[in-house]
């Protein structure tokens, strides 16, 4: 990882009213260099300031910059990216970072202070923990009950706060090359950390055909069968109301998965219990 080093550039800029700034120490926004979302990048960040102090990761890219990875693809350059803000962080000692990709786009709603103390109050309660906190994906299963829901399975990286110990445990427990995607990596390792999610979106992110995409990670077709399910909800073009969708599904899944759970206990005990008067006529 360090010999990647010289292909990034970190640009900080500071603010004075950060909306998260009590509770995360740093932003990075990972963008890749000429990839055509500068602008896009710049006039969300002239709406809304996440922290008083942001970073913008400047990534030259394996096709200008060779790099040290397991394969050249985006998918790989991506998690390098991560990574080189993970160590950023270390050597600046910083505890809650949130690290955007660079095609996020918040919500008006991440504005309202009743959302951001919520928040907040939630991060610095658990920052001793190792846990990832999503400002926004597509959830396919999450919990309910809570503003801040447990996340099990989703799609998504582009916003996503990580706790100190988070940081150090992937850092020091995982190795780069045995890393396939950075999102797989989350979701195959909820076991190991916690994934929280606010209860509704509160950044967004667009899904069209992109080169990373075309290379996600496609075992029995998943990849591809997700991409239709994008195109399908014209997540492509427009965030809602497809986001929508996926935050009511996921909870709807989440629920009726549960009841299938109770369900299959209940008939087992049920036959336990058949079976059990059985054997007391047999006696008698």
């Amino acid at each position: 990882m360090d010999e990647n080093k010289a292909c990034y550039r970190f640009h900080e800029i500071k603010y004075k009213d950060g909306f998260f700034n009590e509770s995360v120490d740093a932003t990075y926004i990972i963008h890749l260099e000429n990839n055509g979302r500068h602008s896009v990048m710049e006039s969300q960040l002239n709406q809304y300031h996440p922290t008083n102090r942001v970073y913008i990761v400047y990534n030259r890219g394996y096709k200008k910059c060779p790099k040290n990875l397991p394969e050249d693809k985006p998918a790989h350059d991506l998690t390098d990216a991560f990574l080189q803000s993970f160590k950023h962080a270390t050597e600046h000692q910083f505890e809650n970072i949130l690290i955007l990709e660079d095609d996020f786009i918040f919500t008006d709603t991440i504005k309202d202070t009743k959302i951001t103390t919520d928040i907040q109050n939630f991060l610095n309660k658990n920052k001793s923990k190792r846990f990832v906190y999503y400002l926004g994906c597509l959830p396919y299963i999450q919990s309910v009950g809570s503003q801040h829901n447990r996340l099990y399975l989703s799609n998504g990286t582009h916003a996503c706060i990580y706790s100190k110990p988070l940081v150090n445990h992937i850092l020091n427990e995982h190795i780069q090359h045995h890393i396939i995607d950075w999102d797989l990596l989350h979701n195959i390792n909820i076991w190991y950390y916690p994934r929280y999610i606010y209860h509704k979106p509160l950044c967004y992110q667009l899904f069209p055909p992109t080169e990373n995409s075309q290379n996600w990670y496609n075992p029995m077709g998943m990849a591809d069968i997700i991409k239709s399910v994008h195109k399908m909800a014209e997540l492509d073009r427009n965030v809602e109301p497809g986001h929508s969708y996926f935050y009511f599904l996921s909870k709807f899944i989440y629920i009726f998965v549960w009841v299938l759970i109770l369900f299959a206990l209940f008939i087992i005990l049920r036959q336990f219990s058949i079976s059990g008067k059985g054997m007391k006529r047999m006696k008698k």
